[in-house]
């Protein structure tokens, strides 16, 4: 056998183990789990296995299309730095998958408390569906909700969707049958096809000014929904699956949701033009050493409309140098030490050129040791000795080496002074970090 098509075996659910020929060229198995010869793709795991927790190997470099589809008994599954690419459905209907865990060197995905995302955190890929969470808020990295992100999520009663979000995927949050609220905000400009559909437990949704479009059966089958406002006079609605037949449909007088309603006999009700005397502040975002934020900004509390416009705040780098020296032999260079955390090297210099003896004793006259930051003395350690050094150093009471210099300016602004000694001090006692 050459080809195994996709789902193949996603609705064995007594199947515990699929075993290949070790003859195949095409396929291979391991612990009852189906790959592809070289075992870079994991194709398929046995439906009916009782295992609650798998760590895929670490050869894997993609895991298909319904891989873990149905896999009931599942818990958690770790996935390595290896995997590049998660294919759609790879694990829908796991209904007691509780954790998604990746490992921190993998340059393509990551999770936190469970949740898959991207490695940017800017795509919320997969809610573990059977984690038993009754609310959940969505990080303010995230951008996108990923198609069939929370389906079948049905512990979810609430979910808390930040400003930051722009899109909600197809089949988002499909078949979330006690999801009773959820806050769509002004970012959000397109909702997909059955994002919301057997939602059955929603009874009302108000669609901001910024949502452009809202997809097919985006809110069919949502039973108990009573109305649906929108905002947008200009919103595309796709189709008469839309939005179910019971639901109100409230917009303003030859908006698109009123000729919607007109087409397909729905109920409409008339909101006036809103003059946005209930306003709300949009909170601000602290920039990070890496990452922009935004400062405040203000909307109106009714119809969501932006009415003043948080503006981009840049990075906020704080990085302290520490300058290694040139030696003969090696070029120097300057480290950047942030206080997130964060550090990178830079600023490279070439290297002195060789030895030189210049007394002719032997020994190369402008070696010396590089020094940690604070060690002014270059015994390996931070001691009070250090801290006196460089105070003795800052009142002219003695001469210090270039490498000496270096290592007792402890605040990088270029001259020894008694704040550095103070800061090699704290240092010392454990009181600070250099």
């Amino acid at each position: 056998m050459t080809n195994i098509g996709d789902s193949a075996f996603h609705k064995c659910t007594s199947l515990t183990d699929i075993t290949v020929d070790v003859d195949n060229t095409a396929y291979c198995s391991e612990s009852g789990v189906l790959f592809n010869k070289s075992k870079t793709e994991l194709i398929h795991y046995p439906v009916g296995n009782a295992r609650t927790s798998y760590t895929i190997p670490d050869s894997v470099t993609s895991i298909g299309r319904y891989a873990f589809f149905s896999c009931t008994s599942l818990t958690s599954v770790i996935i390595p730095d290896s995997v590049t690419s998660i294919g759609n459905y790879a694990f829908r209907n796991c209904t007691s998958l509780t954790d998604i865990t990746v490992d921190a060197d993998n340059t393509t995905y990551c999770s936190e408390d469970g949740v898959l995302f991207n490695k940017s955190k800017t795509e919320l890929i997969q809610y573990p569906v059977g984690n038993a969470r009754t609310s959940y808020t969505i990080p303010d990295s995230v951008t996108s909700i990923g198609d069939w992100a929370f389906r079948e999520c049905t512990s979810l009663t609430s979910v808390t969707i930040p400003d930051s979000v722009t899109s909600i995927g197809n089949y988002a949050f499909y078949n979330c049958t006690s999801l009773t609220s959820v806050t769509i905000p002004d970012s959000v400009t397109s909702i997909g096809d059955s994002a919301f559909r057997y939602c059955t437990s929603l009874t009302s949704v108000t669609i901001p000014g910024s949502v452009t479009s809202i997809g097919e059966y985006a809110f069919y089958n949502c039973d108990a929904l009573t109305s649906v406002t929108i905002f947008n006079p200009n919103c595309k609605i796709d189709s008469a699956t839309t939005i179910p037949t019971n639901a109100i449909i409230k917009g303003y007088d030859g908006s698109t949701a009123n000729a919607y309603a007109r087409n397909y006999n729905r109920t409409f009700e008339l909101i006036a033009e809103c003059t946005h005397e209930k306003t709300e502040t949009i909170p601000a975002v602290a920039a990070t050493c890496t990452k922009g934020g935004f400062t405040t900004g203000t909307r109106c509390a009714v119809c969501r409309t932006v009415l003043v416009a948080p503006v981009a705040t840049p990075a906020a780098h704080n990085h302290k140098p520490f300058v290694t020296p040139p030696t003969c032999e090696d070029r120097g260079f300057t480290v950047y030490f942030c206080s997130c955390g964060d550090t990178y090297i830079a600023d490279y210099v070439p290297s002195l050129g060789g030895h030189v003896d210049a007394d002719g004793d032997g020994a190369c006259d402008r070696c010396e040791p590089v020094r940690m930051p604070g060690d002014a003395d270059g015994d390996g350690t931070l001691t009070s000795s250090d801290a006196r050094l460089a105070l003795r150093a800052a009142v002219s009471l003695d001469s210090l080496s270039e490498a000496q210099l270096a290592a007792a300016d402890a605040d990088k602004d270029g001259k020894v002074t008694s704040s550095d000694a103070r800061l090699i001090l704290r240092a010392a006692v454990g009181l600070e970090t250099l």
